[in-house]
């Protein structure tokens, strides 16, 4: 038998994504994991989230107080799946559903890129993420102007080719 991550769900004419991401984001949070480390998956005005409360066995640097790395790169690779989960999903029909769930199952993160430009410090994080490479994408990295951590206009103009279908600025720390 194949196992679910979307439980029972009573499809009718058209797959309720909001139905079927709730159910993912409670099979994430029912991990031992991540009640362990006090990672809880939500969806906040309509987009995914990870959360974290900091705890004490998540620190790295205990003088500074900062979020071990292996922790950060943990959430965001947890975020990274059930985005791309999610969107595998909003791809189904109720036709190919049991096929999307197959697929489902096998999804793994396995290109992450993680830069850190921050310690992690605070009472909790957040993580979000935004899918590309099922979107037939390619994310092409450009850099921030590091006296105002903004977006460089010159690196997103050097970027720019004819096949360049967005730009997609990245949040940095409020900025």
């Amino acid at each position: 038998a194949v196992k679910k991550w979307t439980g029972e769900l009573n499809l009718g004419e058209k797959v309720e994504i909001n139905a079927v991401v709730e159910k993912l984001c409670q099979a994430f949070n029912s991990s031992p994991f991540f009640q362990h480390n006090a990672m809880q998956m939500r969806v906040v005005d309509g987009q995914l989230q990870a959360y974290v409360a900091m705890q004490p066995h998540l620190i790295g640097n205990m003088q500074y107080q900062i979020l071990h790395g292996g922790s950060t790169a943990t959430i965001l690779d947890s975020v990274g799946g059930i985005v791309a989960m999610a969107e595998l999903y909003k791809c189904a029909t109720k036709e190919n559903f049991e096929q999307v769930s197959m697929q489902v199952a096998r999804v793994a993160t396995l290109d992450i890129r993680v830069d850190y430009l921050k310690p992690g410090r605070g009472q909790y994080f957040i993580a979000t993420a935004e899918v590309v490479a099922l979107l037939g994408l390619t994310p092409i990295v450009g850099d921030v102007d590091w006296d105002t951590m903004n977006i460089s206009v010159e690196a997103v103009k050097k970027a720019i080719t004819p096949k360049t279908k967005a730009i997609v600025p990245v949040h940095l720390f409020g900025q």
